[in-house]
Parts: C-alpha cells; structure tokens; sequence
C-alpha cells in the first residue's frame, strides 16, 4: 500500500481514535460543501441504469449507496477502501439502513486504489473523493483508476 498520512492506516489506531475518525467522516459528509462535491460529481458521472461503478477509497459507504440508487437494480456498484474497520462499518450500516429495493446491490471489499483486483475496462465509471491526498504515490492509484475504467 501507498498510504502516506494515518488516516489510510484506521486499522492500526486505538478504538477511541478510530471513533474520533469515523465521527470525522460523518460530520465532513454532512458539511454543506462536501454535500455539493458529492452531488456535482454524481450529475458529471451521468450514470444510468445497469452501469458497473467503483467507489474507491469508499469510507463510510455514503456515496456507495448513492451510485446504487443511481444504477438501479441491473447495475453493480463495487465499493473498495484499505480499511477493514471502514468497510464493516459500511457494511453495518448497509444493514441497518439499506437503499430501497430498486437499488444495485453493493459489494464491499478491502482493496487498495493503487493495486485494484479488477481486470481492465471493468467498470463504466469510477468514483473516488478525499482519498489520493492520504496516498504516497497518487500518480499510481489515478492510472489504476483509468485502467479498470472502460
């Protein structure tokens, strides 16, 4: 892995930090300017019913959810990040509250952006937001990026 900030290292930290990180992660998803980015970039994806998408360096699985929604039922959203804490969360919380039933179904995994698992031309869009300034080789992770991306 690339990391290059403590941050892209949530699995190696004490649960009262890692607490203090995910509570950052929620409350940066509901500033208003995070909220826009998201929505801005949703609308330049231009996604359509049946795409396959990859939200890379997923988080939380907030976006996830949203590219679900967005590709419908027919459509496959993966959503990788290098953080077995983040991923089960997102998991949880898939649980908890998932998207309605006319949604893709998302697969979660631990993955890393600079070394992605997938074959080239995989997927129709890729996501990725707040991610490559955690990495030491960003370069590397945005031509991964462009590899999966038919």
């Amino acid at each position: 892995m690339a990391d290059a900030t403590s941050f892209a290292r949530v699995d190696g930290v004490s649960v009262p930090l890692r607490a203090a990180m995910t509570g950052y992660l929620d409350r940066a998803a509901g500033h208003h300017a995070i909220q826009r980015v998201r929505r801005v970039a949703q609308e330049a994806l231009a996604l359509g019913l049946g795409q396959r998408v990859l939200d890379a360096g997923c988080g939380l699985g907030e976006v996830a959810r949203s590219l679900a929604v967005a590709v419908g039922s027919e459509g496959e959203v993966h959503a990788v990040d290098t953080s077995q804490v983040l991923i089960d969360e997102a998991r949880r919380r898939l649980r908890n509250d998932p998207p309605p039933p006319e949604s893709a179904r998302i697969r979660y995994a631990l993955g890393d952006v600079t070394e992605l698992p997938f074959a080239d031309g995989t997927f129709d869009a890729v996501r990725c937001e707040r991610v490559l300034q955690h990495l030491a080789e960003p370069d590397r992770a945005v031509t991964e990026l462009v590899r999966v991306t038919g």
